[in-house]
Order: C-alpha cells, then structure tokens, then sequence
C-alpha cells in the first residue's frame, strides 16, 4: 500500500546529520508560545518539553519532523516506533481531519498502528530523510497546528509521562515543584524504567533519599545534563511546593489550544485555515 502527498511539502534544511521538515529550529513560534504562555506549572512542563530557549524561541514546535530515529514528530519527537499509536488515536478521534490531511484510504489504514509500525520500520539514528514517507509529511505538515491535533498530542504525552513521575514523587513524599518536573523531565527522555533507575541509582550511592540532594546529583551525575536541572529550578512554574488544586494542575483542560492563531514559525497558514474549512472538528 502507497501514497502520494496531497499537499506541497515543507523546505528541508539539515542539521547535525538529519533534515528538519520544516526548519523549526530556534525560532519563533507564535502560536505554541501563546498555548504555553499562561504561567501554569503544565505550562511549564510543556515549555520545558519543547526546549523553550526564551524570547518566544523553541527546539521543536507541533509541526517538528526530522529524520533522526527514522522519523520523530513534533513537540515532543515522538519518534517512528511511537508515531503510529499518536497518529491512530488522532485518525480514530478526528477522522475529518485525518482524511483532510492524507486521504480516505490512508485515513482508515491509520487507524490501525500496526499499518505504520510496517511502514515506518523505526531504526534508531540520524539518517537523510526517506522520500517514501513524504506523503506522510505532507498531511502532517497541512493539519498538525489545528488546535484539536495539538490538544490530542498534549495529552498523549500527559497521558505518557507525567504518571511515570507522579508515581515516584508520591513514593519517597517529595514535595517541590522541581522535582517532579525533574522526574517528568527524566521519564520523556529515559522512558518510566530508565527515569526510576537513575532515581533509585542517586539515593543509592548519596545514601539518603532527599529530594533536594537525589535530584541535583541525578541530572548533573548520572544524567550529565546539569544545564537541564539549572534550567528547571530557574523557572517560575515550577519554584513553589507542588500543590495539585482542583485536578487541573497536570490536565490540559486550563490551556487555551483555539485562540491562538494558527500560523507556522515562516508566517504561512495551513490551507485548511485560509479556505475556512475544518477549523472546528469536534
């Protein structure tokens, strides 16, 4: 089974040894910006998952796609081995939007992730991009800023990761912000199990399971990403005891994904947006 793209396909520029499908790289993102722009710890997390550099300026905005790992994808690079479960929940929840993007048939073949695992055949590394996943690129390229899209991959890595951390930070009684946006931050990168065992690790070898000496030890140690934890325990969102209010602390129900507009860090819309259509799917 074969598709051919259905829209015009992004500039492609490579860096470091694979191609960014659009170059959102260190640039502006209006959009993403003003979804995370509210100050809230979830926020925070987002911000910090998207490789926030200030001044408006991300790593990776909704529509990333570059080819390091095969293919990975927007704001938290999900890559080719997790790809087709993200885009089965998004074709079997929006499937107006999906049949927009990449067609009736593909629509449906997507539904199913094993239809893409086949496809996509994930392979850890950095490679060229592979043309025979320019169809794919392409519808994700045309839908991935509608509003519904981006709300649906949030919670997808809500849905991932923040449990992962939760769970730990529960067990040894943590109490502050940091350090569970640390631990949130660990399990995105390590996965639960890799997360668990630098933490179970650092209490081992300090001796003691104080947060305030595992989780400094763990990033700059045995995670070797110091710059990572200075980051975090510089950010406002996360300065304060972590106190969970009303159940919408770590849920994307406070965010706003509609009133932004939907534009792309080079100033273009996608063509859903300029013909009208689709910007309400629900």
């Amino acid at each position: 089974m074969s598709f051919s793209p259905l829209y015009p396909l992004p500039k492609s520029t490579q860096k470091w040894g694979y191609d960014h499908i659009p170059d959102v790289y260190n640039k502006v993102d209006k959009q993403w910006r003003q979804i995370t722009g509210d100050g809230s710890f979830i926020s925070g997390l987002l911000r910090l998952l998207s490789g926030y550099k200030g001044n408006g300026k991300f790593s990776r905005g909704p529509d990333s796609w570059i080819s390091l790992d095969t293919v990975s994808v927007g704001i938290a690079h999900w890559w080719a081995d997790t790809i087709p479960d993200l885009f089965s929940r998004i074709a079997t929840e929006k499937p107006l939007l999906t049949k927009w993007a990449w067609g009736e048939e593909a629509a449906e073949a997507m539904k199913d992730p094993k239809f893409l695992k086949g496809h996509l055949k994930a392979k850890r590394g950095a490679v060229p991009h592979n043309k025979k996943f320019d169809w794919l690129l392409s519808g994700w390229y045309e839908i991935s800023r509608h509003p519904e899209v981006i709300e649906i991959c949030v919670k997808d890595w809500i849905d991932s990761y923040i449990p992962p951390g939760q769970s730990v930070f529960k067990k040894y009684k943590w109490k502050l912000g940091t350090t569970l946006a640390g631990l949130v931050r660990l399990a995105n990168s390590r996965g639960a199990k890799g997360m668990a065992s630098l933490v179970k690790k650092g209490m081992s070898e300090l001796g003691t399971d104080s947060e305030t000496e595992v989780l400094p030890f763990v990033y700059k140690e045995l995670y070797k990403k110091p710059e990572r934890w200075e980051q975090i325990t510089s950010w406002n969102q996360f300065k304060q005891p972590f106190k969970r209010e009303k159940g919408s602390l770590l849920t994307p129900d406070q965010l706003d994904f509609v009133s932004p507009p939907i534009v792309r860090v080079d100033g273009s819309s996608p063509l859903f947006v300029k013909e009208g259509s689709l910007l309400t799917c629900s």
